[in-house]
């Protein structure tokens, strides 16, 4: 199976400083899309999305100081972004589908979202950072993104 589209290009978002941003996911067939966020700032960015179900932020997305790119993913309940930065940022919607695709190894830093299209297995992992990682299955089909 293939990861699923919403047949649209890209959708990015952009400004400089704190913000609530309103976004919309143009299908809402699609349980989840990527988001990929970019801060030049020489501070704190902290993000997040904000859900038709919730007045507030529901789960921080990004914590870093200073330049920052990274791919996440969220669900299509997503109404808006919740942002802190000290500079500019820019916020890009789009179909799981368009992530990296890999063979049998992945090489990458930060946060990512990748697609193994090949047979169900055992994933065999090393982190070689000193923060935090963490990965899984998000993806209902025979095919499993991990983050």
């Amino acid at each position: 199976m293939q990861a699923p589209t919403f047949g649209l290009t890209p959708i990015t978002y952009s400004g400089s400083g704190d913000a609530i941003q309103p976004i919309g996911i143009p299908d809402t067939s699609v349980s989840r899309v990527m988001i990929t966020i970019t801060h030049t700032g020489a501070s704190n960015i902290m993000g997040g999305p904000w859900l038709r179900t919730s007045t507030r932020a529901r789960a921080l997305l990004v914590n870093e100081i200073g330049a920052y790119s990274g791919t996440m993913i969220i669900t299509n309940d997503a109404t808006g972004l919740s942002i802190e930065a000290d500079g500019g940022w820019t916020a890009t919607i789009e179909p799981i589908s368009t992530a990296p695709k890999f063979a049998e190894t992945y090489t990458g830093s930060g946060d990512s979202v990748v697609i193994y299209p090949g047979d169900k297995g055992v994933a065999d992992m090393a982190h070689s950072g000193q923060a935090t990682s963490q990965s899984g299955p998000t993806a209902k089909t025979e095919q499993v993104t991990y983050w």
